[in-house]
């Protein structure tokens, strides 16, 4: 039996925006809508097995709890479902010091102890680790689900489109008010945000701009950005709280990362829980999972990475009585911590139209619940046969080894929804000095449908163990 964490999804209105048909609150949460179709099969399809996990030691790691968000309205106690139960296989304490003790110097954002800072080699295996992986592997493109072999354990990095167009607050040349079209926002008492007027939004359905102050550890994110185009901010409420068309900024909604009791956060030593919804899996701060340029260049990505996946979980949400039994993730749905709500409530995510997954048990079934963590079992001659394979020579060589081996030793999390490829959102390439960063270090914005490919096959991967067994049905 678990206490288990039971959130409510957080209402909202359709965007007013020229975007309204491209995203969506249906399902209480932010949705990053693919409208490009998946790139052209260029790989095979991969082995059919699951790699049998080493045995483990019987303690669990010493993983913090996730902090329960502040929009928490009720606790309960329902059995655990079989991926938060006892597992074996996948934690090497070894590795596990050895990473932790090298992670201390890193870079990365977040306190030491935060759930995405630990890495994968400190938590077992889920008992039913291949049920998660093989669904992943199998379903977690679209192209992929209606039976593309080739686009199996596809998973693109934005870098453009999908990839957050990240400043520093000392770029800045001024403040501007900023103002949001639908959705609320939680600037309250600091309404004004470092701006420059250059600065320019990713280029696809997002518009986002992320803005770093690292003298003081604040983080905002804009989303969905109109710089010209203002006229979704005209409304009633805007209008009596002295919104100015064409002076303050317009967008669909503003977060600056806030902890759990409110305050504003540090990314420096915050754990990156929030109060405030920053990604489809929940309260979390904005630049959670997110790779950055200062990492890639240091020469590790430290962390867990995002994975936007089209086969996350979808409801009705499961009952007490049916957790912990094969309905469980068949005939209801539900997600696991990290995560903090349940993104698919109300079902398939109706923003993605046509392309949306069948609300069936059988297609639920090939689901996979949101802030399930995968990691690669391989070793380093095999991330060098894989980059041999692949042609890369030089600095893209050496770029696409750091992702190879922070997908190993840290994982991804399935985090958001999207309709179309997986998806790993990276700093983004509308900055022009991070274009030519990520230039300098190979990559050019054609790389991110394609660096990845022939990395991630079945047998490589395997489902961790949840950090702790708190459930999320929203009810």
């Amino acid at each position: 039996m678990l206490a288990t964490t039971v959130l409510l999804s957080a209402c909202a209105t359709e965007v007013s925006s020229s975007d309204a048909d491209q995203v969506s609150m249906s399902n209480g949460g932010l949705l990053r809508r693919r409208t490009t179709t998946t790139k052209a099969p260029t790989t095979t399809m991969r082995p059919t097995t699951t790699a049998t996990p080493p045995t483990a030691p019987t303690t669990l790691p010493l993983a913090p709890p996730a902090t329960v968000p502040a929009t928490t309205t009720s606790t309960t106690t329902i059995p655990v479902p079989s991926s938060g139960s006892g597992g074996v296989g996948g934690h090497d304490p070894a590795r596990c010091a050895a990473l932790t003790s090298a992670g201390l110097s890193s870079n990365r954002f977040y306190d030491d102890n935060a759930v995405w800072n630990i890495p994968a080699s400190c938590y077992r295996t889920a008992v039913d680790s291949a049920r998660w992986s093989d669904n992943w592997f199998v379903y977690s493109n679209r192209s992929a689900a209606l039976g593309n072999v080739a686009e199996r354990g596809a998973m693109s990095i934005g870098l453009l489109e999908y990839g957050p167009a990240i400043y520093r607050a000392d770029e800045a040349t001024t403040t501007i008010r900023v103002f949001s079209s639908a959705y609320a926002n939680n600037l309250w008492g600091v309404p004004e945000v470092p701006w420059n007027p250059s600065w320019v939004p990713s280029p696809g359905n997002d518009h986002e701009i992320v803005i770093l102050d690292t003298a003081t550890g604040r983080e905002w994110s804009l989303w969905l950005v109109q710089k010209d185009n203002w006229s979704a901010c005209i409304t009633w409420e805007n209008f009596f709280a002295g919104f100015r068309g064409g002076v303050d900024l317009c967008v669909g909604q503003a977060m600056i990362g806030r902890n759990t009791d409110g305050s504003i956060s540090d990314f420096r030593t915050a754990s990156g829980i929030s109060q405030w919804p920053g990604r489809g899996l929940g309260a979390v701060t904005p630049m959670v999972l997110i790779p950055r340029l200062d990492e890639i260049e240091a020469g590790s990505i430290d962390h867990a990475l995002n994975n936007e996946a089209y086969n996350t979980m979808f409801g009705g949400a499961c009952t007490a009585a049916q957790m912990g039994t094969a309905a469980a993730g068949r005939s209801c749905g539900y997600a696991i911590a990290p995560a903090s709500r349940f993104e698919g409530l109300l079902g398939p995510e109706g923003a993605c139209g046509s392309a949306k997954m069948e609300a069936t048990d059988a297609v639920r079934s090939t689901t996979v619940p949101q802030g399930t963590r995968f990691s690669l079992q391989l070793t380093d001659s095999e991330i060098d046969s894989w980059l041999t394979s692949r042609g890369y020579t030089g600095a893209k060589r050496r770029t696409a080894r750091i992702f190879a081996v922070a997908l190993r030793d840290y994982g991804w999390i399935v985090s958001d929804t999207t309709c179309w490829d997986s998806n790993m959102s990276a700093e983004g390439m509308a900055n022009p000095a991070a274009a030519k960063r990520w230039a300098a270090l190979g990559i050019a914005p054609s790389d991110g449908s394609t660096l990845l490919d022939g990395l991630i096959r079945q047998d490589r991967i395997r489902t961790l163990e949840p950090p702790t067994n708190a459930v999320v049905t929203n009810l």
